[in-house]
Protein backbone atom coordinates (compact mmCIF):
# COMPACT_ATOMS: atom_id res chain seq x y z
CA UNK A 1 0.00 0.00 0.00
CA UNK A 2 0.95 3.62 0.26
CA UNK A 3 1.59 6.30 -2.29
CA UNK A 4 1.92 10.04 -2.64
CA UNK A 5 -1.02 10.63 -0.25
CA UNK A 6 0.27 8.29 2.46
CA UNK A 7 1.26 10.09 5.69
CA UNK A 8 5.00 9.88 6.48
CA UNK A 9 6.20 6.88 8.46
CA UNK A 10 9.42 7.43 10.41
CA UNK A 11 11.86 4.55 11.03
CA UNK A 12 14.74 5.09 13.45
CA UNK A 13 17.99 3.89 11.83
CA UNK A 14 21.58 3.72 13.04
CA UNK A 15 24.92 2.62 11.60
CA UNK A 16 28.30 1.60 13.01
CA UNK A 17 31.27 1.14 10.66
CA UNK A 18 33.99 -1.33 11.63
CA UNK A 19 36.09 -1.01 8.46
CA UNK A 20 36.40 1.48 5.64
CA UNK A 21 38.90 1.35 2.78
CA UNK A 22 39.41 2.50 -0.80
CA UNK A 23 39.30 -0.54 -3.09
CA UNK A 24 39.83 1.82 -6.05
CA UNK A 25 39.80 5.56 -6.67
CA UNK A 26 35.99 5.45 -6.88
CA UNK A 27 34.99 2.43 -4.77
CA UNK A 28 34.69 2.36 -0.97
CA UNK A 29 34.54 -0.99 0.83
CA UNK A 30 32.75 -0.88 4.18
CA UNK A 31 31.67 -3.35 6.85
CA UNK A 32 29.68 -2.84 10.01
CA UNK A 33 26.20 -2.91 11.49
CA UNK A 34 22.93 -1.22 10.60
CA UNK A 35 19.95 -1.35 12.95
CA UNK A 36 16.35 -0.17 12.80
CA UNK A 37 13.61 0.19 15.41
CA UNK A 38 9.98 -0.74 14.66
CA UNK A 39 7.07 -0.09 17.05
CA UNK A 40 3.83 -1.98 17.30
CA UNK A 41 0.96 -0.05 15.79
CA UNK A 42 3.14 2.62 14.18
CA UNK A 43 5.00 0.29 11.81
CA UNK A 44 2.40 -2.41 11.20
CA UNK A 45 2.50 -3.45 7.56
CA UNK A 46 5.94 -1.90 7.02
CA UNK A 47 8.73 -4.20 5.76
CA UNK A 48 11.76 -4.77 7.93
CA UNK A 49 14.91 -3.87 6.03
CA UNK A 50 16.90 -1.29 4.12
CA UNK A 51 18.68 -0.81 0.80
CA UNK A 52 22.16 0.50 -0.06
CA UNK A 53 21.41 2.02 -3.50
CA UNK A 54 25.07 2.77 -4.29
CA UNK A 55 26.36 -0.77 -3.68
CA UNK A 56 28.06 -2.31 -6.72
CA UNK A 57 28.46 -5.93 -7.73
CA UNK A 58 31.89 -7.10 -6.60
CA UNK A 59 33.38 -9.93 -4.52
CA UNK A 60 33.31 -7.65 -1.45
CA UNK A 61 29.70 -6.52 -1.72
CA UNK A 62 26.30 -8.04 -1.21
CA UNK A 63 26.71 -9.41 2.34
CA UNK A 64 23.69 -8.40 4.43
CA UNK A 65 22.80 -10.76 7.26
CA UNK A 66 20.34 -10.25 10.08
CA UNK A 67 22.34 -10.81 13.26
CA UNK A 68 19.91 -9.92 16.04
CA UNK A 69 16.26 -9.11 16.69
CA UNK A 70 15.31 -7.95 20.19
CA UNK A 71 11.98 -6.83 21.72
CA UNK A 72 12.04 -3.34 23.23
CA UNK A 73 9.90 -1.30 25.60
CA UNK A 74 10.31 2.46 25.58
CA UNK A 75 8.73 4.99 27.90
CA UNK A 76 7.39 8.04 26.07
CA UNK A 77 5.17 10.98 27.08
CA UNK A 78 2.28 9.07 25.45
CA UNK A 79 2.94 5.91 27.47
CA UNK A 80 4.91 2.71 27.04
CA UNK A 81 5.64 1.67 23.46
CA UNK A 82 6.63 -1.85 22.51
CA UNK A 83 8.31 -3.11 19.41
CA UNK A 84 11.57 -4.60 18.17
CA UNK A 85 15.04 -3.55 17.13
CA UNK A 86 16.63 -5.44 14.25
CA UNK A 87 20.34 -5.41 13.42
CA UNK A 88 22.13 -6.48 10.25
CA UNK A 89 25.80 -7.11 9.55
CA UNK A 90 26.74 -5.51 6.25
CA UNK A 91 29.67 -5.76 3.88
CA UNK A 92 29.39 -3.62 0.76
CA UNK A 93 31.38 -1.82 -1.89
CA UNK A 94 29.94 1.61 -2.61
CA UNK A 95 30.74 3.50 -5.81
CA UNK A 96 31.07 7.23 -5.31
CA UNK A 97 32.58 10.11 -7.24
CA UNK A 98 35.42 11.95 -5.53
CA UNK A 99 37.41 15.03 -6.45
CA UNK A 100 41.16 14.33 -6.43
CA UNK A 101 42.14 17.71 -7.88
CA UNK A 102 44.17 18.65 -4.78
CA UNK A 103 45.86 15.25 -4.32
CA UNK A 104 47.78 14.64 -2.06
CA UNK A 105 46.62 17.63 0.05
CA UNK A 106 43.01 16.50 -0.12
CA UNK A 107 40.21 15.27 2.07
CA UNK A 108 37.20 13.14 1.22
CA UNK A 109 33.60 12.97 2.39
CA UNK A 110 32.65 9.30 2.32
CA UNK A 111 28.98 8.51 2.75
CA UNK A 112 26.62 5.58 3.22
CA UNK A 113 23.32 6.27 1.52
CA UNK A 114 20.30 4.47 2.97
CA UNK A 115 16.82 3.72 1.62
CA UNK A 116 14.09 1.82 3.36
CA UNK A 117 13.18 -1.52 1.82
CA UNK A 118 9.73 -0.11 0.98
CA UNK A 119 11.27 2.76 -0.95
CA UNK A 120 8.06 3.20 -2.95
CA UNK A 121 6.21 4.21 0.22
CA UNK A 122 6.40 7.38 2.28
CA UNK A 123 8.89 5.84 4.75
CA UNK A 124 11.50 8.30 6.02
CA UNK A 125 14.61 7.05 7.79
CA UNK A 126 15.65 9.14 10.79
CA UNK A 127 19.04 8.83 12.56
CA UNK A 128 18.96 6.94 15.84
CA UNK A 129 21.05 9.54 17.69
CA UNK A 130 20.05 8.18 21.10
CA UNK A 131 22.11 5.04 20.39
CA UNK A 132 25.41 6.99 20.49
CA UNK A 133 27.19 8.34 23.54
CA UNK A 134 27.74 11.76 22.00
CA UNK A 135 26.81 13.32 18.65
CA UNK A 136 28.17 16.85 19.06
CA UNK A 137 29.64 18.93 16.27
CA UNK A 138 33.22 17.99 17.18
CA UNK A 139 32.45 14.33 17.94
CA UNK A 140 33.18 11.32 15.77
CA UNK A 141 30.57 8.63 16.22
CA UNK A 142 29.34 5.57 14.37
CA UNK A 143 32.91 4.52 13.53
CA UNK A 144 35.14 1.95 15.26
CA UNK A 145 37.77 3.76 17.36
CA UNK A 146 40.53 1.36 16.27
CA UNK A 147 39.56 1.44 12.60
CA UNK A 148 42.51 1.16 10.18
CA UNK A 149 42.14 3.54 7.25
CA UNK A 150 45.50 3.07 5.52
CA UNK A 151 46.86 6.57 4.93
CA UNK A 152 43.76 8.49 6.06
CA UNK A 153 42.69 10.20 9.30
CA UNK A 154 39.08 10.73 10.40
CA UNK A 155 38.06 14.36 10.96
CA UNK A 156 34.37 13.98 11.77
CA UNK A 157 31.19 11.99 11.15
CA UNK A 158 27.57 13.09 10.94
CA UNK A 159 24.15 12.35 9.49
CA UNK A 160 22.53 14.49 6.85
CA UNK A 161 19.61 14.53 4.46
CA UNK A 162 19.68 15.12 0.73
CA UNK A 163 16.54 15.73 -1.29
CA UNK A 164 16.30 13.20 -4.13
CA UNK A 165 14.93 14.03 -7.55
CA UNK A 166 14.56 11.31 -10.17
CA UNK A 167 13.43 11.48 -13.77
CA UNK A 168 11.62 8.15 -13.40
CA UNK A 169 9.01 6.64 -11.09
CA UNK A 170 10.58 3.17 -11.38
CA UNK A 171 7.34 2.00 -12.96
CA UNK A 172 5.43 2.63 -9.70
CA UNK A 173 2.31 4.80 -10.04
CA UNK A 174 2.25 7.70 -7.53
CA UNK A 175 5.87 7.01 -6.55
CA UNK A 176 6.39 9.20 -3.49
CA UNK A 177 10.20 9.48 -3.72
CA UNK A 178 10.46 11.01 -7.19
CA UNK A 179 10.64 14.69 -6.21
CA UNK A 180 12.27 16.30 -3.15
CA UNK A 181 12.20 13.15 -1.00
CA UNK A 182 14.61 13.21 2.00
CA UNK A 183 17.23 10.45 1.83
CA UNK A 184 19.39 9.63 4.85
CA UNK A 185 23.19 9.76 4.52
CA UNK A 186 25.83 8.82 7.08
CA UNK A 187 28.95 10.85 6.28
CA UNK A 188 32.55 10.34 7.37
CA UNK A 189 35.05 13.11 6.57
CA UNK A 190 38.59 11.80 6.18
CA UNK A 191 41.88 13.60 5.49
CA UNK A 192 44.80 12.05 3.64
CA UNK A 193 48.01 11.43 5.56
CA UNK A 194 50.30 13.82 3.70
CA UNK A 195 53.56 12.24 4.90
CA UNK A 196 52.78 8.91 3.25
CA UNK A 197 51.88 10.57 -0.07
CA UNK A 198 54.93 12.86 0.21
CA UNK A 199 57.34 9.93 0.53
CA UNK A 200 55.62 8.04 -2.26
CA UNK A 201 55.43 10.87 -4.80
CA UNK A 202 57.51 13.92 -3.96
CA UNK A 203 60.69 12.30 -2.66
CA UNK A 204 61.44 10.55 -6.02
CA UNK A 205 60.86 13.85 -7.83
CA UNK A 206 63.21 15.67 -5.45
CA UNK A 207 65.86 13.00 -6.05
CA UNK A 208 65.44 13.39 -9.83
CA UNK A 209 65.68 17.18 -9.50
CA UNK A 210 68.89 16.84 -7.46
CA UNK A 211 70.42 14.38 -9.96
CA UNK A 212 69.48 16.67 -12.83
CA UNK A 213 71.21 19.54 -11.07
CA UNK A 214 74.31 17.35 -10.64
CA UNK A 215 74.24 16.65 -14.39
CA UNK A 216 73.94 20.38 -15.04
CA UNK A 217 76.95 21.09 -12.83
CA UNK A 218 79.11 18.82 -15.01
CA UNK A 219 78.49 21.00 -18.07
CA UNK A 220 81.71 22.86 -18.83
CA UNK A 221 83.89 24.09 -21.70
CA UNK A 222 87.18 23.64 -19.84
CA UNK A 223 89.09 20.74 -21.30
CA UNK A 224 90.67 19.56 -18.06
CA UNK A 225 87.32 19.55 -16.26
CA UNK A 226 85.67 17.73 -19.15
CA UNK A 227 88.21 14.94 -18.86
CA UNK A 228 87.86 14.68 -15.08
CA UNK A 229 84.05 14.75 -15.15
CA UNK A 230 83.58 12.79 -18.36
CA UNK A 231 81.21 15.51 -19.48
CA UNK A 232 80.18 15.76 -23.10
CA UNK A 233 76.89 16.23 -24.94
CA UNK A 234 76.34 12.50 -25.37
CA UNK A 235 76.74 11.70 -21.68
CA UNK A 236 74.50 14.57 -20.63
CA UNK A 237 71.71 13.49 -23.02
CA UNK A 238 72.05 9.88 -21.83
CA UNK A 239 71.64 10.98 -18.21
CA UNK A 240 68.65 13.19 -19.07
CA UNK A 241 67.01 10.32 -20.97
CA UNK A 242 67.41 7.98 -17.99
CA UNK A 243 65.90 10.55 -15.63
CA UNK A 244 63.05 11.16 -18.07
CA UNK A 245 62.00 7.50 -17.96
CA UNK A 246 62.11 7.52 -14.15
CA UNK A 247 59.72 10.50 -14.08
CA UNK A 248 57.55 8.98 -16.82
CA UNK A 249 57.06 5.69 -14.94
CA UNK A 250 56.15 7.50 -11.72
CA UNK A 251 53.76 9.82 -13.58
CA UNK A 252 52.11 6.87 -15.30
CA UNK A 253 51.39 5.27 -11.94
CA UNK A 254 49.68 8.46 -10.70
CA UNK A 255 47.71 8.79 -13.94
CA UNK A 256 46.54 5.17 -13.76
CA UNK A 257 45.28 5.76 -10.22
CA UNK A 258 43.17 8.75 -11.27
CA UNK A 259 42.56 7.83 -14.90
CA UNK A 260 39.16 9.50 -15.21
CA UNK A 261 40.13 12.59 -13.21
CA UNK A 262 41.44 15.82 -14.69
CA UNK A 263 45.04 16.81 -13.95
CA UNK A 264 45.59 16.60 -10.18
CA UNK A 265 47.83 18.89 -8.14
CA UNK A 266 50.65 16.34 -7.88
CA UNK A 267 50.86 15.95 -11.67
CA UNK A 268 51.93 19.57 -12.06
CA UNK A 269 55.29 18.65 -10.53
CA UNK A 270 55.77 15.88 -13.08
CA UNK A 271 54.96 18.34 -15.87
CA UNK A 272 57.45 20.76 -14.31
CA UNK A 273 60.14 18.07 -14.38
CA UNK A 274 59.45 17.37 -18.07
CA UNK A 275 59.95 21.06 -18.83
CA UNK A 276 63.10 21.19 -16.69
CA UNK A 277 64.59 18.11 -18.38
CA UNK A 278 63.95 19.58 -21.81
CA UNK A 279 65.30 22.95 -20.67
CA UNK A 280 68.56 21.44 -19.40
CA UNK A 281 69.00 19.55 -22.69
CA UNK A 282 68.45 22.73 -24.74
CA UNK A 283 70.74 24.83 -22.54
CA UNK A 284 73.47 22.18 -22.73
CA UNK A 285 73.21 22.02 -26.50
CA UNK A 286 73.51 25.80 -27.06
CA UNK A 287 76.21 26.00 -24.38
CA UNK A 288 78.36 23.58 -26.37
CA UNK A 289 77.61 24.38 -30.01
CA UNK A 290 75.74 27.69 -29.99
CA UNK A 291 77.01 30.89 -31.60
CA UNK A 292 76.28 34.54 -31.14
CA UNK A 293 75.37 36.76 -28.22
CA UNK A 294 72.95 34.30 -26.56
CA UNK A 295 75.64 31.58 -26.52
CA UNK A 296 78.11 34.03 -24.98
CA UNK A 297 75.60 34.78 -22.18
CA UNK A 298 75.23 31.05 -21.50
CA UNK A 299 79.00 30.57 -21.43
CA UNK A 300 79.63 33.46 -19.04
CA UNK A 301 81.88 32.13 -16.27
CA UNK A 302 81.38 28.58 -17.54
CA UNK A 303 77.59 28.65 -17.35
CA UNK A 304 77.31 30.21 -13.90
CA UNK A 305 74.04 32.03 -14.72
CA UNK A 306 71.91 28.97 -15.58
CA UNK A 307 73.54 26.85 -12.86
CA UNK A 308 72.63 29.46 -10.23
CA UNK A 309 69.16 29.86 -11.72
CA UNK A 310 68.25 26.16 -11.62
CA UNK A 311 66.84 25.94 -8.09
CA UNK A 312 65.16 29.39 -8.06
CA UNK A 313 63.41 28.44 -11.30
CA UNK A 314 62.17 25.00 -10.19
CA UNK A 315 61.11 26.02 -6.69
CA UNK A 316 59.61 29.29 -7.92
CA UNK A 317 57.46 27.57 -10.54
CA UNK A 318 56.44 24.95 -7.97
CA UNK A 319 55.27 27.70 -5.61
CA UNK A 320 53.29 29.40 -8.40
CA UNK A 321 51.65 26.09 -9.36
CA UNK A 322 50.73 25.48 -5.71
CA UNK A 323 49.23 28.95 -5.39
CA UNK A 324 47.19 28.52 -8.57
CA UNK A 325 45.95 25.08 -7.46
CA UNK A 326 44.78 26.25 -4.04
CA UNK A 327 43.82 29.85 -4.79
CA UNK A 328 40.15 28.82 -4.79
CA UNK A 329 40.28 27.42 -1.24
CA UNK A 330 42.39 30.15 0.40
Amino acid sequence: GGGADEPPIYVSTGIFLQSLSFSSAWDISISGYVWQTYFDGEHDGVSRGFVLPEAVDSPNSGVMEETYRRPIRRQTPDGVRTGEVIGWYVEATLRQRFDYTHYPLDHKEVWVRLWHEDFDRNVILVPDLDSYLSTGVADTFGVEEQIVLGGWDIEESYYRYRLSNYDTNFGIPDYVGQTAFPELYFNVVIRRDFLNAFVLNLVPLLVVAALLFAVLMTVTRRSERKENLGSDMTNVLAAISALFFVVLLAHTQVRDTFESQRVVYMEHFYLLMYVTLIGVAIVTYFFNVGEGRSADVLRWRDGLAFKLGYWPFTTGVALVLTWLAFADVL
